[in-house]
């Protein structure tokens, strides 16, 4: 028994992590471009945030098969904004999205306060699978005064959502790396 924990332990000795920068390499892109909207044609005194995907690179085919993936899309802390594209199937891990969301009810000082969670999937009849995930928004760890764990933008992340606060009515363009990282991991 002894020698079964001995080797257990040696194994677990040699077992190293790799970074998530690697991770996250593997797991594919997202070309995108922003734009906030302070006064909408609609007439609602409160602007709107358009997030268009133009396409996913370089995901990450599982067990052989052709990609057919969705994206979702929730604006936290909110969660009942969430929308998702249809599935879009794509050859050589590459998908072709062109689809826009567009969620309304921010004054200019809430996109500090608030982060656009992407998150694609590989859909399935049965189950999606997730692929990776990215967060735009402040990354300062807080909204509207709150501690919370996911305003946690990468520096890329973060400087995609800046670039739209600052040109208000102009598309940045822009893509990201996927992570691995989402605490919300549903089908």
């Amino acid at each position: 028994m002894e020698t079964c924990f001995a080797w257990l332990s040696q194994m677990f000795m040699n077992f190293q992590l790799t970074p998530m920068v690697i991770e996250s390499e593997k797991r594919g892109a997202v070309k995108l471009a922003l734009q906030y909207v302070p006064e909408p044609v609609s007439g609602k005194n409160l602007g709107e945030v358009h997030i268009y995907l133009m396409e996913c690179i370089g995901l990450p085919c599982l067990q052989g098969k052709q990609l057919n993936s969705l994206v979702k899309c929730i604006f936290l802390p909110d969660r009942k904004s969430g929308q998702k594209t249809k599935p879009v199937g794509g050859e050589n891990n590459d998908v072709s999205v062109h689809h826009t969301f567009i969620c309304d009810g921010f004054f200019p000082d809430d996109l500090t306060e608030v982060c656009a969670e992407l998150t694609v999937w590989d859909h399935r009849i049965f189950r999606n699978k997730f692929l990776g995930g990215l967060r735009l928004g402040s990354g300062k760890g807080k909204s509207f005064g709150i501690d919370v764990n996911w305003m946690d933008s990468t520096p890329a992340e973060i400087s995609l959502w800046e670039s739209m606060i600052k040109s208000p009515n102009t598309w940045v363009i822009d893509i990201l790396p996927l992570r691995i990282s989402s605490p919300r991991q549903r089908g």
